[in-house]
């Protein structure tokens, strides 16, 4: 587990109500896909996260548009005067496997998104799993040092099907619906990518009943964390114990099928 990026005395020292916040986020080998800019094709083809792609040298990939939003994001929140106390931010990656890569510690102190790597499959049930147990283990800890705290919320995000453990994932979306019927966690599901990259029946749709998953062929990522940061913004400012769910989403997504 990451080392956490600032001194958890935070939990003291800073009277504020927290927003716990999870990112949950796929960084299997199609994540290394190019999507934009020049290109140069080496000859040679591999076989990454179950389909084949071409080698090529140059362009812009989905890791690297992915880590551009998250740096927009702690920007966003260590820059506005209600989040920079409130919001406390933790990410979690999967791909083979699931890994803490930034365990909660505020904004203040940005993680380095040079530790997110791509590779492997899509176990999207083992990042779940690892992300719900953070929340629990970080509820716990605001209940110690008599902290409040806003309902959880839990983003993730994949750029395609899961295709790893089938138990771990069922054990992960039985987890996420029994929360989201109790109203203890708000959960975003989010796809980006074609159509085609999603199966007919999505397992990103099978985490609640209720909140149903969203696609976006835009691999403008950067619009998509700055509405994060937004909607905290507007929790920031309500009362803890409200019922809160996170307004219109960026233009550009449709909803899975």
């Amino acid at each position: 587990m990451a080392k956490k990026a600032f001194n958890d005395n935070d939990l003291f020292d800073n009277p504020s109500a927290r927003i716990p916040v999870c990112l949950c986020l796929d960084v299997s080998g199609s994540m290394n896909e190019i999507v934009s800019g020049d290109t140069i094709f080496t000859g040679q083809t591999e076989v990454i996260d179950g389909r084949t792609y071409k080698l090529c040298e140059g362009g812009k990939t989905k890791l690297e548009y992915l880590k551009d939003g998250i740096k927009t994001l702690y920007e966003d929140l260590k820059n506005n005067s209600n989040t920079k106390y409130a919001a406390d931010v933790s990410i979690v990656t999967f791909s083979d496997d699931a890994y803490v890569v930034a365990d909660f510690s505020g904004v203040r102190e940005q993680p380095s998104v040079y530790e997110l790597k791509t590779g492997g499959m899509t176990d999207m049930g083992k990042g779940v799993n690892l992300a719900l147990d953070l929340l629990d283990a970080r509820k716990t800890e605001y209940k110690e040092a008599g902290r409040e705290y806003y309902q959880p919320w839990l983003f993730l995000m994949s750029d395609g099907d899961a295709n790893g453990d089938e138990t771990e994932l069922k054990v992960a979306q039985k987890r996420v619906n029994d929360l989201v019927k109790k109203d203890k966690l708000t959960f975003i599901p989010v796809g980006f990518g074609k159509k085609n990259d999603f199966g007919k029946n999505n397992e990103l749709n099978n985490f609640s009943e209720t909140e149903k998953a969203v696609r976006y062929d835009s691999i403008d990522y950067v619009r998509f964390f700055k509405w994060i940061a937004q909607s905290m913004d507007e929790v920031s400012r309500s009362n803890v114990g409200d019922k809160y769910k996170p307004g219109e989403k960026p233009s550009g997504y449709t909803y899975m099928d």
